[in-house]
């Protein structure tokens, strides 16, 4: 169990979440999110980690792009985030290392916090300005998921892994699936239109 947890919190890491430094001697792992059921997720499994509680807030505040309304889990917590400037970078092979289950809840930390099904193209998408993290993510799908992807980067967006196909969609939501319910349903209704 608390190897699947650290995979989801390594996912999320990946993704929204990060370790921030913000004032001495207070070392944090936060996610900001709009997604109540996304942001419990991430506290639970960092709960489970770092065994000591940690608390979801809400977090609402005005931004350039208008007033945001949303979650944040904050945890100042030296040792994690240490081991965390450390290991992140190598979160791949870890994550590998510790087998199928905790591969599919790094990929759906991950997913949960960069990924969304896309009903008006057919697909899944995984966003990311990172390409080597994305073909890292496309490997350990095609091995341990058998799910197909490519890699698409258009000059005017970030760089995104696509997934296509019922098969593969059927073998994401089985294995991988999200914490967000609106982007489960949102799988699930992708899967019966295609």
């Amino acid at each position: 169990e608390d190897r699947l947890s650290l995979a989801y919190v390594l996912g999320v890491l990946k993704g929204d979440g990060c370790v921030a430094d913000r004032k001495l001697p207070h070392y944090f792992i936060d996610l900001q999110t709009k997604d109540g059921d996304f942001a419990h997720a991430f506290a639970e499994s960092l709960s489970r980690v770092l065994n000591e509680k940690v608390e979801v807030k809400p977090r609402n505040r005005h931004t350039i792009k208008g007033f945001f309304e949303g979650y944040e889990v904050c945890k100042g917590h030296k040792g994690f985030y240490l081991w965390c400037k450390k290991h992140l970078a190598e979160a791949v092979s870890i994550v590998d290392g510790l087998g199928r289950p905790a591969v599919a809840m790094f990929i759906r930390g991950f997913a949960d916090s960069e990924g969304s099904p896309q009903k008006c193209t057919a697909s899944i998408r995984l966003y990311n300005k990172d390409i080597s993290l994305l073909q890292s993510i496309q490997w350990l799908l095609s091995k341990h998921f058998q799910v197909s992807s490519k890699i698409l980067s258009y000059s005017h967006t970030c760089p995104f892994l696509v997934i296509y196909g019922l098969q593969n969609f059927k073998h994401f939501s089985e294995h991988i699936g999200f914490s967000i319910e609106r982007k489960q349903e949102r799988l699930t209704l992708l899967i019966a239109q295609v």
